[in-house]
């Protein structure tokens, strides 16, 4: 994951990065559902993180790399 990096970004305002700088398990996780991408017919990779009750809602926290239906952060 650190040494890829889309031309138009800075790494340094990357939000992933920082929280790949702090945490080993969370750069674990991106490189290993980045790794699984190398496979042509793979659109999207994602790990579970967990569940939570949100407002009275449970929700499901996933981590998820995806090539597909690219979605900036505008």
């Amino acid at each position: 994951m650190l040494e890829h990096v889309h031309p138009d970004y800075e790494p340094e305002d990357l939000l992933a990065y920082d929280c790949a700088n702090e945490s080993p398990l969370f750069s674990e996780l991106v490189n290993s559902l980045a790794e699984d991408m190398s496979c042509p017919s793979t659109t999207n990779s994602k790990t579970w993180l967990g569940t939570l009750l949100i407002a009275g809602k449970e929700c499901q926290v996933q981590l998820v790399v995806t090539s597909d239906e690219m979605i900036d952060e505008g």
